[in-house]
């Protein structure tokens, strides 16, 4: 009767542990999007080769690949280099005319900014 009465106890407890997980409202999309590179100068002509992934709020990558755009084409292009499987998105900004413009990087609602000056 006793070890029927643990096991009840066990199942009830067990049962109410997993209904209260604390972290999991932290898990599921991507609340930010950490880049390799903040701020760059760029001479007209010339690449650099930037990084970035996305993380959900529990600080775990998120499948999800940035996605890169110019604020100015005129001054600074994107150009994918992502290599699958990846979870780490790759690509190219370069510098197209004298100039300020931001790369806007977005995954979901995270959204994360590098600032580029071309001279």
């Amino acid at each position: 009767m006793n070890r029927r009465l643990y096991g009840i106890a066990a199942a009830g407890l067990l049962a109410a542990a997993c209904a209260s997980d604390p972290t999991s409202d932290l898990s599921g999309d991507p609340v930010r999007v950490i880049a390799s590179l903040d701020v760059m100068s760029l001479v007209a002509g010339d690449s650099v080769l930037v990084t970035a992934e996305s993380r959900t709020a529990q600080g775990v990558t998120h499948p999800t690949l940035p996605t890169p755009a110019s604020t100015n084409t005129g001054v600074a292009t994107t150009s994918d280099a992502t290599v699958p499987p990846l979870s780490v998105a790759r690509f190219y900004i370069k510098g197209v005319a004298a100039g300020d413009a931001f790369v806007v990087l977005t995954a979901g609602v995270a959204v994360d900014t590098i600032t580029v000056t071309v001279n």
